[in-house]
């Protein structure tokens, strides 16, 4: 590349405001979702189903990405009361006591979890009409630590 140093030093400067602006518009668009991201939460620390399935579209969708290393207990459910079954298990048996943060993934409303101050899964959301059509769990550590939050 035929850049000096102070070029290219202002093309940074350029970039980091641009990516500054996107993540403050970012940002608000994901802050209408919280409420919803919040009581499935809830549910989900509650253990009720009920509330749960409430949340769901009937033709829900679940997806996980454990990469090579990290094996899921199903690559793909279908069907709200699958989808709601195993939610609640892989809630109870592995992230329970995590802290939890709201965020946009992708483009996506998602919540992020935490243990010991490390990413240790995310679940992405699609949501359409107040309801969750599909969730999208990362598990993979690889995927998780290049991840653009």
């Amino acid at each position: 590349m035929d850049l000096t140093i102070a070029n290219s030093r202002k093309l940074l400067s350029r970039a980091k405001t641009k990516l500054d602006n996107y993540k403050v518009s970012n940002n608000k668009t994901y802050q209408k979702h919280i409420p919803q991201l919040k009581y499935y939460t809830e549910a989900m620390k509650n253990n009720n189903m009920a509330n749960l399935e409430k949340l769901l579209s009937k033709d829900i969708l679940l997806a996980a990405d454990g990469g090579e290393n990290i094996k899921v207990v199903r690559e793909l459910t279908f069907g709200i009361s699958k989808a709601s079954k195993l939610l609640l298990y892989v809630y109870k048996a592995f992230l329970t006591g995590l802290e939890i943060k709201f965020g946009y993934v992708n483009h996506q409303p998602a919540i992020l979890f935490y243990k010991s101050g490390i990413l240790y899964n995310c679940q992405v959301f699609e949501l359409e009409k107040k309801k969750i059509k599909s969730i999208y769990s990362i598990v993979d550590p690889k995927k998780l630590k290049s991840l653009f939050i």
